[in-house]
């Protein structure tokens, strides 16, 4: 097809499915994890380590478990469309379609991305061995392209929608076969819950795990992943909490963390907006550029806008979970937590009946990607049962 680079495969993509879990997949998973561990190349990128943990043959066995009695195959042909704030985001996409028995074409973003080119060179090196997967599976790259992404959603079985809003709406408005399923993965909004007296009574050490955590779940990305906490809420709050807190993840950041000029520049210019545009007081804090707090008095009913990148945190203190509620809607994704009893979150989800949050995690967890995402069963919606009576 005239425009499009193929990373991984060619344009004579084989639509056939084949068995959910198969074994030739299995196999070929368990290779390619073996073959990035070892890769110099890739050890300098957390995200291609933690891919290719996740692809590793006992977690992809724990997961076959879950599926074991159940008949399953692929749909036919998945169209993956990966995001382009998330670099490893399409290799994770990439296995769930393999899993789920289906031939895939996936989509990455023109961003000159070291990991794509990485996971695709190791990719194209272990699939040589599996003619059958060779032949069925590609990773492309074009600009964008209606013209181009129409043809591949004409032919496809599933397609797998990362980007958000606009990319969503983009192509629902494709052509597509009437037994066509779409798994889309729309805008999202996530938040942190912190107990302030935990933090206080915290040991050193596990202050130190908890801001390597919190950095992990936001500088890594830029706080540009859809389960990155944009909004910390504090429990139990103490500005002797706080003030260990954000000490020990700016003292993090400071020995891992480069920012640009320019995310310094944009920093301070949100900085002044949020300031100047609010109707309410808005108090910041910051001592390098590293890092911003911005804490206003109260917030909006739509606190969906409180964004930020590159180390630019909005902060409100709450009496409990509850006071969360008002806030909540179908945009919110995960809740990172810490100093907070597993039980008491779950019998606030229970007792709220929300209409958003789809996981809690401890943080440091927020970026790991699962077969279960954003609330949909990945393996299950991109296959098919088969009932035998």
């Amino acid at each position: 097809m005239n425009g499009v680079k193929y990373l991984v495969g060619s344009e004579d993509v084989l639509p056939k499915a084949g068995r959910a879990f198969s074994d030739g997949v299995c196999e070929f998973l368990a290779e390619l994890s073996s073959a990035l561990m070892k890769d110099r190349r890739a050890a300098a990128y957390p995200d291609i380590v933690s891919f290719a943990f996740f692809c590793r043959r006992a977690n992809v066995a724990a997961i076959r478990e879950k599926y074991s009695d159940e008949l399953r195959f692929g749909r036919g042909l998945a169209f993956h469309i990966a995001p382009s704030n998330v670099p490893i985001n399409f290799a994770f996409s990439f296995v769930f379609g393999l899993l789920s028995g289906n031939a895939n074409i996936v989509r990455v973003s023109t961003k000159d991305f070291p990991q794509t080119v990485i996971v695709c060179d190791k990719i194209n090196s272990v699939i040589a061995k599996y003619p059958e997967l060779s032949e069925r599976n590609a990773v492309v790259s074009y600009p964008a392209d209606d013209e181009i992404s129409s043809a591949y959603s004409k032919s496809a079985d599933v397609r797998i929608i990362w980007g958000g809003d606009n990319t969503v709406n983009l192509f629902k408005k494709m052509e597509v076969k009437p037994r066509c399923i779409d798994i889309a993965f729309s805008d999202r909004y996530s938040i942190g819950v912190i107990n302030g007296r935990a933090v206080e009574l915290a040991e050193e050490k596990e202050i130190s795990r908890l801001a390597e955590a919190f950095y992990n779940d936001t500088y890594l990305m830029d706080q540009n992943a859809c389960s990155t906490p944009q909004m910390i809420f504090w429990t139990e709050p103490s500005e002797a909490s706080k003030q260990r807190f954000w000490t020990a993840v700016e003292n993090y950041a400071s020995h891992r963390y480069e920012l640009q000029a320019e995310s310094a520049v944009n920093k301070y210019t949100q900085l002044c907006r949020d300031i100047l545009n609010s109707d309410r007081k808005v108090h910041s804090e910051r001592k390098t550029s590293l890092l911003y707090r911005v804490i206003p008095d109260s917030l909006p009913d739509d606190i969906t806008m409180c964004r930020g990148t590159c180390g630019y945190f909005y902060e409100h203190d709450i009496s409990s979970l509850d006071d969360i509620d008002r806030y909540v809607t179908q945009k919110f994704q995960t809740v990172c937590a810490y100093g907070i009893d597993r039980q008491e979150l779950y019998d606030w989800i229970v007792r709220a009946e929300l209409p958003g949050v789809d996981r809690i995690v401890p943080f440091g967890k927020s970026l790991d990607i699962g077969e279960i995402w954003d609330g949909y069963d990945i393996i299950r919606f991109g296959s098919r049962i088969v009932s035998i009576v």
